[in-house]
């Protein structure tokens, strides 16, 4: 790896670290969950699913597929079937 590559991550690392401690005393910690009550129980629906389907490597989704076939992707409609379901059930509280 050459020097202006690692200095290139390391300025990048340094300046998430500084928008992370930035955003981390503006907000309260309630907020990052559901952006203080502010987003519609539509948008925390497909974000939910988004983020739970996104937290998977690339490399798990192809070990599911070679693993369950082509069932797997009955997994990624009952993850956004779940995440509706949360958000009716978040907008009713």
């Amino acid at each position: 790896m050459t020097a202006l590559v690692l200095s290139a991550l390391a300025f990048l690392f340094a300046f998430a670290i500084y928008f992370a401690v930035l955003a981390g005393r503006r907000t309260a910690p309630g907020a990052f969950l559901d952006a203080g009550s502010a987003l519609p129980p539509w948008a925390l629906m497909f974000a939910g699913a988004g983020v739970t389907v996104g937290g998977l490597g690339l490399h798990d989704h192809f070990l599911l597929t070679a693993v369950y076939g082509l069932q797997y992707s009955h997994v990624a409609l009952g993850l956004t079937l779940a995440a509706l379901c949360g958000a009716m059930a978040h907008k009713r509280l």
